[in-house]
């Protein structure tokens, strides 16, 4: 999927970096799992990596500004992750009642 990266806000294309590359180690863990059958797509997404990062780069050219300066200005956005539910007792729990039971 084509973007036109030159209409986006500064804000808007490190995000899309930072989604980027997000979905390229999401991409390359599948891929490693067998869990991916298009072999193809890390390479997609470097590519689209470093289209978003040329724009970046001749925007900070434009104005004078510092290599990665845009990222630094407005930096990784946050992104919200699910975490599990914690396991009652945790893990050094569950192995300290594994021993218990042998012991009987």
């Amino acid at each position: 999927m084509a973007v036109d990266y030159t209409t986006l806000s500064d804000a808007d294309l490190i995000q899309a970096e930072s989604r980027a590359e997000r979905e390229l180690a999401e991409s390359m863990f599948r891929l490693r799992m067998g869990q991916q059958t298009d072999s193809s797509k890390p390479g997609k997404l470097r590519r689209e990596i470093a289209r978003v990062r040329t724009e970046a780069r001749s925007r900070e050219l434009e104005r004078d500004l510092d290599k990665d300066a845009l990222r630094n200005k407005y930096g990784r956005m946050p992104v919200t992750v699910a975490s599990p539910a914690p396991a009652q007792g945790g893990f050094l729990q569950g192995i300290a009642d594994q021993i218990g039971e042998g012991a009987e």
